[in-house]
């Protein structure tokens, strides 16, 4: 590397250099100012300007003088009317010179301009390194989180999955719903209609007086006078459910079946609720000689009228009483945690709705009681593909729910005009009687 005070030296002989080939020739004349004439010469005239005596510098002690440099007046080892020449114009010194600069500072230049580049480059490398760890992190990112978006969208969560498998437990339900109206509908037609061939209503209403005093008689009933009728007293639950409601009203699940062969507790005191509210008195057996009289055929018109007339709202209770029938086998395996979620103990939930919840109970806990707990709503805001599918699971249940609110509509519109047409055929027994009288009375009446 150059030295500090040498590489100064050379720059001032370079600067040197140049200032003397520039001035080699004689001086340019400067420009004419405005205003300002010019001589013959060219040059303008300007006024004499006093210089002042430059003293006699001394001399400098060690200092060489250097060959061919002019004298300066004044000056100690100066030749004084000399030719005024530089150190630049000895051809070695320039020679020499050039060669430094060739060999120092060009060379040097290159490797400095090599080093660069390689810098640059290797700077580039890095940058471009940097540039794509960043790319690869952000595609690992988006790609996370795609992954993220994708399990949780597709993988419904344990709240959906409970109200899809109740709502499979529902259409069990369901049907046992239908077959259960079928089988009592059957079962109470045929006892109005006498189609066994060793029914009559004497051994009917034999048959109900032995369950009322074998398992339904309140001995506190009429003030007690009503026990010497007791065989056996019966138990609290037992007591009057065949004329009590209530008894049916307020359980939601009922141990019904009437596909098995078994015989429970709630049959009995289904079937003798509807035979006491139904048809109380079935209609007596008929004899070959009755059907052969003229009247007969007006007779059994009424009775079957009679007898379709109370089949409406028999089908109505029928109906309400089925739904109330217990569900298919595990069926509250998911209902009963359900409710156990709001509060309510692991026997408690049994009593509401049973092990085995009815169609009845199992639309209240999914319409009502499923909307109580506060985790339903934290489970909706899992994600927009698990929030759809329970919208859509939501709308299942308001279907459901619209469809038995039809029926129950349909089975309304009929009882309603059922009563219609009693309170007419009322109005119209009057209005014909009324008729026939006037018309015998205008028979009756003598000529004038």
């Amino acid at each position: 590397m150059i030295p500090y005070p040498r590489l100064l030296a050379i720059l001032c002989l370079v600067t040197n250099l140049y200032a003397t080939q520039a001035f080699a020739g004689s001086p340019p004349a400067p420009p004419s100012l405005p205003g300002q004439e010019s001589s013959a010469g060219g040059i303008p005239e300007l006024p004499d300007i006093p210089i002042p005596q430059i003293p006699e510098l001394p001399q400098i002690p060690g200092m060489p003088q250097i060959p061919g440099m002019p004298q300066i007046p004044g000056m100690p080892g100066v030749q004084s009317g000399a030719a005024f020449r530089t150190a630049m114009d000895d051809q070695q010194h320039v020679d020499g010179l050039y060669e430094r600069l060739q060999k120092r500072w060009l060379a040097f230049l290159g490797e400095f301009s090599k080093e660069l580049t390689l810098n640059t480059m290797n700077y580039s490398t890095q940058a471009g390194g940097f540039y794509d760890a960043q790319n690869q992190q952000d595609t690992q990112l988006a790609q996370q989180k795609k992954m993220g978006e994708t399990l949780i969208n597709n993988q419904p969560d344990i709240q959906l999955c409970q109200i899809a498998t109740n709502i499979k437990t529902s259409k069990h339900a369901e049907e046992k719903v239908r077959t259960n109206t079928i089988i009592m509908n059957q079962l109470l037609l045929s006892r109005e209609n006498m189609a066994n061939p060793d029914s009559s209503d004497a051994k009917d209403l034999a048959a109900r007086k032995k369950l009322y005093q074998e398992e339904m008689c309140n001995e506190r009933d009429s003030a007690g006078e009503v026990k010497v009728l007791c065989t056996n007293p019966a138990d609290p639950a037992n007591a009057n459910a065949d004329i009590n409601y209530s008894a049916f009203s307020q359980k939601q699940t009922l141990d019904i079946d009437f596909t098995d062969e078994t015989v429970t507790d709630d049959e009995k005191r289904v079937l003798a609720f509807l035979k006491n509210v139904t048809v109380h008195k079935p209609f007596s057996l008929i004899s070959p000689r009755y059907v052969e009289q003229p009247s007969a055929m007006d007779d059994y018109g009424d009775r079957r009228s009679f007898q379709a007339m109370m089949g409406v709202p028999r089908n109505t209770l029928v109906r309400l009483m089925a739904m109330k029938s217990a569900g298919a086998e595990g069926s509250g395996e998911y209902m009963i945690p359900m409710l156990q979620a709001v509060g309510m103990s692991e026997e408690d939930a049994k009593k509401a709705i049973g092990e085995n919840p009815s169609y009845y109970a199992q639309q209240q806990l999914l319409q009502s009681k499923m909307y109580e707990h506060p985790g339903f709503y934290s489970g909706l805001y899992t994600s927009e593909a698990g929030l759809a599918r329970t919208s859509t699971a939501m709308t299942a249940l308001k279907v459901m729910r619209n469809r038995d609110r039809f029926e129950s509509a349909q089975s309304r519109a009929m009882n309603i005009g059922l009563m219609l047409e009693m309170a007419a055929r009322d109005y119209d027994r009057e209005v014909t009687n009324e008729i026939l009288r006037g018309a015998s009375a205008i028979y009756v009446q003598p000529p004038q």
